[in-house]
């Protein structure tokens, strides 16, 4: 690939090579997807590139799979995912001073947030539902 892609959603992984696009587009891919034209285009155009090995070829094979993407929309993130990345810059943020707070200011120790009463959340987390985030 010119340059990496890694999607912010959806179920392909990060693809930095032609390997990776290949194993992304067979394995990763739901059932039925490539049977979508902008997936199937993609997909051809990664066994051309990876026959021909030419630059033009790989140029074109990471422009369909970047479309691909963003047809799908897996190069935005959820907004659930957009909270929880917020929520760690601002736990980021004030960390420091709540450390400063603390009786024992042992380095070592972990901020743990819980979502929700009981550790139940109206946007779920992927598991676990506690997020730890350390110094």
């Amino acid at each position: 690939m010119t340059f990496p892609i890694t999607p912010k959603s959806g179920p392909l992984r990060g693809i930095g090579t032609l390997l990776d696009a290949s194993r992304a587009l067979t394995r990763d891919l739901p059932s039925g997807y490539l049977k979508r034209p902008h997936w199937r285009d993609a997909g051809w155009s990664v066994m051309k590139a990876a026959d021909s090995g030419q630059a033009d070829d790989i140029k074109a094979a990471t422009e369909l799979i970047v479309r691909a993407f963003e047809r799908e929309g897996w190069l935005q993130r959820s907004p659930a995912e957009l909270g929880l990345v917020r929520l760690h810059g601002l736990l980021r943020a004030i960390e420091q001073p709540l450390r400063g707070c603390m009786a024992d200011e042992d380095p070592r120790a972990r901020l743990t947030l819980i979502f929700g009463a009981r550790g139940k959340s109206s946007i779920a987390p992927s598991a676990p539902e506690q997020r730890t985030f350390a110094a």
